[in-house]
């Protein structure tokens, strides 16, 4: 159990980098030198941390749901482990489409 898990933790964190990395060069590269614009890394740490909840636990319920079909349904975990999936995910596309313009360089954020 314990090398399944450190291999899921690897495979989030990878996948947070793979989501994040991109917008992350977007905002770096289309960023101008007024003083007002910087380069946010809480928001960056905000975006990877949500998406590492979000695989992680996505995995989690892939997991359940696979045990499920041999030792019978649990269904309490899954809608717990899916409702985490769904809020954390949600949270991050709110946060990447409230920043979108931040990302592709306009002014004032």
């Amino acid at each position: 159990m314990g090398i399944i898990l450190r291999r899921t933790n690897e495979l989030a964190a990878l996948g947070g980098v793979v989501l994040v990395a991109p917008l992350m060069i977007l905002e770096w590269a289309t960023s101008s030198d007024l003083p007002r614009t910087h380069f946010p890394p809480l928001l960056f740490a905000v975006l990877w941390v949500l998406t590492f909840v979000v695989i992680r636990t996505a995995l989690a319920v892939l997991e359940t749901s696979r045990t499920a079909r041999v030792s019978g349904v649990r269904w309490i975990p899954l809608m717990r482990q899916s409702t985490v999936a769904v809020v954390f995910g949600w949270g991050f596309v709110s946060l990447v489409v409230d920043q979108m313009l931040c990302f592709l360089g306009a002014g004032g954020c």
